[in-house]
């Protein structure tokens, strides 16, 4: 139960200056639905941060003064394509992709840390220590000089053996080195420390970020296309049939501005029950969940009151859920489109979905993103929906970058059935009886339930 590089790592993509670079995936990597892929970035002769590409998520970025460095990543929807890093000018752009697969289950980000400077050594601390041992680490630096030279460079870790690619031998004026590891301990919070040459050095940037495993993650997500679907009529959200136990999420735009028009939903999938309904722009934003699927499907069939047509998002877990919460919405007039969310508790999945008014430039740092950056619904107006694995019992928080003012923001709280813990055999038997009877529910607002017994939850 552990991260391992699935086939052999991409080679480093070099651009020139001021170019794109395009980096190519590594033999025999297939970007597996559900695998976490890394993109290492280091930018020479600019500061300039690069932004991610479309359906990426930061995990760390540093900038100096004359170079950068960034580390992207995303869980793969499954044959996905290389990005591409957008030109930066006067900048020198080296690349590289990975894939790891989880055996433990999904991915989610943990911490991050950086730092810059001229002296060496350098180190990078994360802000806090890893949720558990075995996260996987991944390490960037960038060092620009002002002459081209061979030079030497080195980067360890206090909480993990690193492996390392870099072009110390290569005689040029920008260097890097690309690491990953797994951790095998967290008494204190992970480091990556960079010893370099620091003859005619301009800038150096060391970074770091960790990826744990959780037990729950989507397994697809999809939505039904940019043209308005008929009451009463199947869309069509997902590529694949679904399984069963499954927890699924589906977001309905009905457009029109009254709110709570959607009367049912119909699929092969199982039963879908509201959780929230919002009045976004003029139309009717609505989630609804099925807590355990029982069936295939890829269609749900939405029917509104006045036969108002609608457009529909969706996203499969790979387990089923216990219950589903409001996390209610927000409304602004800024161009930081942002809602905070209480998870309820640690390993709740937090969805929030976007509905803005013109281009996305930015999706939520350190949240997986739908689009990141494109529109979903016919209109134009550019929507986006972010995920993410809460770390901890706290306030989590969504914010995009929107180009115009004027948005809506609504999300919900997937909770999931937490195992319970082993119980020795010389537990007395009334205790275990008591356990094994006693009815498990949850009540509140917007919420549902299962009726499962305590001792079912494992």
């Amino acid at each position: 139960m552990a991260y391992a590089l699935v086939g052999t790592i991409g080679a480093v993509s070099v651009g020139t200056s001021g170019a794109a670079v395009t980096p190519a995936w590594g033999t025999s990597e297939s970007r597996t639905a559900g695998d976490l892929l890394v993109c290492w970035v280091a930018v020479a002769g600019s500061a300039t941060l690069p932004a991610p590409p479309a359906t990426w998520s930061v995990g760390v970025q540093e900038a100096g003064t004359t170079s950068s460095v960034s580390v992207f990543y995303k869980v793969a929807a499954g044959s996905d394509t290389a990005p591409t890093i957008a030109a930066i000018t006067s900048g020198i752009m080296s690349v590289q992709l990975a894939e790891y697969n989880n055996s433990g289950g999904g991915s989610a980000f943990d911490q991050y840390g950086s730092a810059s400077g001229t002296t060496s050594t350098e180190t990078a601390t994360a802000g806090a220590v890893d949720s558990a041992t075995g996260d996987l680490i991944i390490v960037v630096t960038g060092q620009y000089y002002s002459a081209a030279a061979t030079k030497t460079l080195s980067v360890t870790s206090n909480n993990a053996t690193l492996t390392s690619t870099s072009n110390a031998t290569t005689s040029t004026a920008d260097h890097y080195v690309f690491a990953y590891g797994l951790t095998t301990a967290k008494a204190a919070a992970d480091t990556a420390v960079l010893t370099f040459t620091t003859t005619t050095i301009t800038g150096a940037e060391t970074a770091l970020c960790t990826f744990k495993t959780v037990p729950s993650h989507p397994v697809q997500t999809g939505d039904s296309g940019g043209s308005e679907i008929a009451s009463g009529s199947p869309a069509t959200i997902f590529t694949a049939n679904t399984g069963t136990g499954h927890a699924v999420a589906i977001a309905i735009l009905a457009l029109v501005s009254t709110p709570g028009v959607v009367t049912g939903v119909t699929s092969p999938i199982g039963t879908f029950t509201k959780v929230q309904s919002y009045s976004v722009d003029s139309a009717d934003s609505e989630w609804w969940v099925c807590l355990s699927s029982t069936g295939a499907g890829t269609t749900v069939t939405v029917t509104t009151t006045g036969a108002v047509g609608y457009v529909v998002w969706g996203q499969e877990w790979n387990r089923a859920a216990s219950a589903a919460t409001s996390a209610s919405g927000a409304t602004g007039g800024g161009t930081a489109p942002a809602l905070t969310v209480s998870p309820g508790a640690a390993g709740n999945a937090t969805i929030v979905w976007l509905n803005g008014n013109g281009a996305i430039s930015a999706a939520p740092a350190r949240w997986a993103s739908y689009n990141g950056a494109g529109a979903i619904w016919s209109w134009g107006d550019d929507d986006d929906v972010a995920w993410l694995i809460a770390p901890s019992t706290s306030n989590v928080t969504a914010t995009w970058t929107a180009a115009n003012a004027g948005w809506d923001v609504t999300g919900i709280v997937l909770a999931f059935f937490v195992p319970l813990p082993f119980r020795p055999s010389f537990v007395p038997q009334i205790r275990a009886s008591y356990y094994h009877h006693k009815p498990w529910r949850q009540r509140g607002s917007g919420l549902l339930t299962r009726g499962d017994g305590l001792a079912r939850a494992t």
